[in-house]
């Protein structure tokens, strides 16, 4: 029938995609591991829920010692090519205009530091050996610094 050799064709790219994928998720994995690493070296920076990271997250969050540390840091590693994120401009409290519609007046001191520490780094399957040395390297200089 026409159906049967699309259907065929539909299985294997399936079965060829599914296995890149998983491929790819090894990669990530092992890019958080390195990573993770790395970063390990360095006073003050944690890596929340590590084991369950590890697992291959598409970006990998860390929580810097404090503000001054995560944006040195970022710094150092945007002028090498990496693309560091720091995720939150701010507390949810100081988002103009959000106050009226906000439960309450709850202190924000949890959140502040989440915003002041987390920078994320990428553990994109495409990541070269070079590019995860270059990472490497910005947390050597910043335990170096610290």
């Amino acid at each position: 029938s026409a159906e049967g050799p699309l259907y065929r064709w539909q299985a294997r790219l399936g079965a060829r995609l599914l296995a890149e994928s998983q491929a790819a998720d090894e990669r990530r994995a092992h890019h958080a591991r390195r990573l993770i690493r790395a970063v390990a070296r360095c006073a003050g920076w944690t890596v929340p829920a590590a084991a369950a990271i590890a697992a291959g997250p598409l970006r990998l969050p860390l929580l810097a010692p404090g503000r001054v540390a995560r944006d040195r840091t970022r710094a150092r590693l945007l002028r090498m090519g990496v693309d560091a994120s720091v995720m939150y401009p701010a507390t949810i409290n100081r988002i103009p205009g959000i106050g009226p519609h906000l439960a309450g007046s709850a202190t924000t001191g949890g959140a502040q530091q989440l915003v002041d520490r987390l920078l994320t780094l990428p553990t994109y399957p495409t990541l070269a050996g070079g590019d995860l040395r270059r990472i490497e390297d910005a947390f050597v200089s910043a335990a170096e610094s610290s």
